[in-house]
């Protein structure tokens, strides 16, 4: 299976928008993800109670937490390298594991579930 860098957007600078301010990375550095296949998705989308219309748009939930919680414990098989520094503390994170127990993390493993299940992935 085919693997790919993912750099998590608590990695990078923002610039400021009319929306939101400018934000500075809270992190550095990346993580390695083995590539969903067809078959993942479908699973990730059935485990996480997902329903998909025939035009493959993704209905709206009225608590997204319980499909959170699914997607996030359904991504964590594909980490295959973690190599993270929180900036503020320089504390390394380097397994899903160690993101999982910090709060400060939660982003980056919500995103990172959002990745995989879109199956839409690119350089970044």
């Amino acid at each position: 299976m085919k693997s790919f860098e993912f750099v998590p957007t608590a990695c990078r600078d923002t610039e400021a928008t009319e929306n939101s301010p400018a934000r500075s990375a809270e992190f550095r550095g990346s993580v390695t993800l083995k590539r969903p296949t067809f078959d993942d998705r479908f699973a990730f989308a059935e485990e996480a109670g997902i329903e998909i219309d025939k035009k493959g748009e993704v209905s709206e939930h009225k608590s997204p937490i319980p499909m959170i919680r699914k997607m996030v414990r359904f991504s964590k098989p594909f980490y295959e390298k973690v190599e993270l520094e929180k900036i503020a503390t320089g504390e390394k994170y380097t397994s899903v594991d160690e993101l999982d127990v910090d709060p400060d993390c939660t982003n980056i493993l919500i995103e990172v579930a959002g990745i995989l299940f879109q199956g839409k992935i690119s350089k970044n």
